[in-house]
């Protein structure tokens, strides 16, 4: 019983682990990404965007908010369509055309990719610290 409880912990633990390691990570991608806009958050990842409310303004409607950060695939509205996406996996960049960059875990290193032509285009510009991340296409 001691065993099973100890093992439960274990798991649970992690996965805070891990959302915190999520969250400080976007945090730096965001605080290094140059707009000419506040950045006002919303993400689908509800506990993602109440680690992120610390950092930045966040909203729960994505029509009130400049940055998107999404987990999954989702219909979005015209409205929302028009700002600027970041994914939580990288076949979304796929998915959602409009999305300018992704934060994702492959073979359990977590990666970074921001696309040039979408920066360009949402008029954002990163800072040194992350040129090493933006790639010219999809790989």
């Amino acid at each position: 019983m001691k065993i099973l409880f100890l093992l439960i912990f274990l798991t649970l633990s992690l996965f805070s682990d891990q959302n915190n390691i999520k969250a400080k990570i976007i945090a730096t991608v965001l605080d290094n990404l140059y707009s000419k806009e506040q950045k006002i958050v919303f993400s689908d990842d509800k506990v993602l965007l109440d680690k992120l409310s610390s950092h930045y303004k966040t909203t729960n409607r994505c029509m009130d908010s400049n940055f998107l950060i999404l987990q999954h695939w989702v219909e979005l509205s015209d409205s929302c369509k028009k700002k600027k996406i970041f994914v939580l996996n990288y076949n979304l960049l796929y998915d959602i055309p409009q999305s300018f960059g992704a934060f994702f875990f492959k073979k359990g290193r977590a990666n970074v990719v921001l696309l040039k032509d979408k920066l360009e285009k949402n008029g954002i510009t990163p800072s040194k610290r992350l040129e090493s991340y933006v790639e010219d296409k999809l790989w």
